[in-house]
């Protein structure tokens, strides 16, 4: 019995030792584990982040010829540039429909760049159509009808649609299908395009008294009203720090009127109402010259940009700042040699950066 019982003391006591050495092997086997595992996850980096591309939209015209496109303002040379008709055609084509794409126009880009609007007007039908597209899938997601009078003007998100009708103002909600009166205004005659507020809830237009005025959509009604002093103004872009891009016509100058103070600023002289990115970093303009120009607003320090279309005949004018990451290139047809060769780069032209939105 004495030597039975030292025999299972023994078998207790190395089977201890051999759990004692799994453990410590499993300890040091842990970590290389952990380090591999760590390796393995290095080794799988996300993507970097796309860059946004700023596009800026231009309408252009050679006597009879006009052309509205696209152009890369980080290209120097000018070279990178889209062909509206290009990006419209292949949005046609996708429908798949009979009416012809020349009944087809812009209205406007989402800010983003994510999507267009485009307008059929045609003399067979007594409304637009506007219809919104995917930029990236080149697919249509929705359209609508507006009465065919004066004017439609869509939101910066392309959700809502300002029109006329009789002299009122009406603003239509794509999406929940809903039209809603807003009601006559002071002198409807007289007003010119509105101007949506960059989350699309509110709009403002001028008067025949040069009084900036402002709806808001929600609450049905004129919620400000400003005094602008300035004769011949219009109202250019409504930027994202409760700040409005002003353009006189009468002397040629722009200017920056915060909304909650009604101070405004003298922004710079041009020939042409400048147009300002939505993160309000650059500007672009026509210089007396009428050659296009661009600015770094916080510095005032010149942008280089060679418009090849003005060099061969063709006066353009900046209309809208794009800033995005979906890939517009696609839509770009091959374009002839000819028509993008320029000779030389346009020599800086100053145009006087007075203040800074």
């Amino acid at each position: 019995m004495m030597q039975i019982s030292k025999i299972a003391l023994l078998v207790i006591i190395f089977s201890m030792l051999c759990s004692c050495i799994r453990s410590n092997e499993s300890q040091k086997v842990g970590p290389e584990r952990d380090e591999t595992h760590a390796a393995v996850s290095q080794s799988k980096k996300l993507p970097p982040p796309k860059k946004s591309v700023n596009w800026l939209l231009f309408e252009a015209e050679n006597g009879n010829m006009p052309m509205d496109f696209l152009a890369d303002m980080d290209d120097p040379t000018g070279n990178t540039y889209i062909d509206l008709d290009d990006i419209i055609g292949k949005l046609h084509a996708s429908e798949g429909e009979a009416y012809p794409e020349s009944e087809l126009y812009l209205d406007r880009f989402s800010d983003d760049g994510r999507r267009i609007a485009l307008c059929r007007e045609s003399t067979e039908l007594n409304y637009l159509v506007i219809k919104i597209f995917d930029l990236s899938t080149i697919k249509k997601i929705t359209e609508f009808k507006v009465p065919n009078r004066d004017y439609a003007v869509m939101s910066p998100d392309l959700r809502k649609c300002v029109y006329t009708e009789d002299a009122a103002f009406f603003y239509y909600i794509n999406q929940m299908q809903k039209t809603k009166a807003l009601g006559h205004l002071y002198d409807g005659h007289y007003l010119v395009l509105p101007v949506f507020s960059p989350d699309s809830n509110q709009f403002a237009l001028v008067d025949s008294n040069h009084n900036i005025l402002i709806y808001d959509l929600s609450k049905n009604k004129l919620i400000q009203q400003i005094k602008s002093g300035l004769d011949g103004i219009q109202i250019e872009q409504w930027l994202y720090n409760d700040q409005m891009v002003l353009y006189s016509n009468d002397n040629d100058k722009a200017y920056v009127l915060n909304i909650r103070t009604g101070e405004k600023k003298l922004l710079m002289k041009a020939t042409e109402s400048p147009v300002i990115t939505s993160d309000n970093h650059r500007v672009a303009y026509l210089n007396l010259k009428g050659e296009i120009q661009q600015r770094d607003i916080q510095t005032g320090l010149p942008i280089k940009y060679s418009n090849v279309f003005h060099r061969i005949g063709y006066n353009a004018s900046p209309t809208q700042w794009i800033q995005t990451t979906t890939d517009l290139m696609k839509y770009r047809k091959n374009i002839p040699a000819q028509r993008i060769v320029a000779s030389s780069t346009l020599p800086d032209q100053a145009g006087e950066l007075l203040c800074c939105p």
